[in-house]
């Protein structure tokens, strides 16, 4: 008689699902969403892009957009979310430059200060907004082959390139932010 132990039949056909479940999960938890709702504060319509990662090291970076429409007027903006062990501390000015199929642009944003949180030991996360962006930015950021993100802070700068996925969220936010505008962007 032997010592060894066999696994029942059952646990061996569960557990490679399980894996395969897992690897889903969080292959689709890190894609970007587009969301679309009304503001109840301001009755305005809302796209907004979020979890747009760029591929990179252990300090994440987010390039999201949003689309804000008031009584038929849109205004368009950028955010970045920045994560990692401590703060970049962006400052009020141009700290967002989008090298865009060779074309370099520098953004003015209002930088992170009152939007730096403490996550867990080890792990900060803030945020900055860019607001009146231009909407032929946003269709260029979409319909571009290569993109690279630099983030400027005082305690230092974050460079990331797009990937595919990158590409391919920003096509899906123009689709709908996009419609409908005229050539001027109204």
């Amino acid at each position: 008689m032997s010592n060894t132990t066999r696994t029942p039949k059952k646990t061996r056909m569960i557990f490679p699902a399980f894996i395969a479940a897992a690897l889903t999960l969080m292959a689709t938890a890190c894609s970007a969403v587009v969301t679309t709702f009304t503001d109840p504060s301001t009755s305005a319509e809302v796209i907004r892009m979020s979890g747009n990662r760029l591929a990179g090291g252990f300090k994440t970076l987010e390039l999201n957009a949003q689309r804000f429409l008031k009584e038929g007027n849109p205004s368009f903006s950028l955010f970045v979310v920045y994560r990692g062990p401590s703060f970049m501390e962006v400052a009020a000015g141009q700290s967002l430059v989008l090298e865009i199929d060779g074309r370099r642009v520098e953004l003015n944003g209002r930088g992170s200060k009152d939007h730096r949180v403490p996550i867990s030991i080890g792990l900060v996360e803030e945020t900055s907004y860019y607001h009146d962006v231009a909407p032929d930015l946003l269709r260029d950021l979409a319909s571009s082959t290569e993109v690279t993100v630099v983030l400027r802070g005082d305690s230092g700068t974050l460079k990331r390139r797009f990937s595919k996925k990158n590409f391919e969220a920003f096509r899906r936010f123009w689709e709908q932010a996009g419609s409908g505008l005229d050539p001027a962007g109204k």
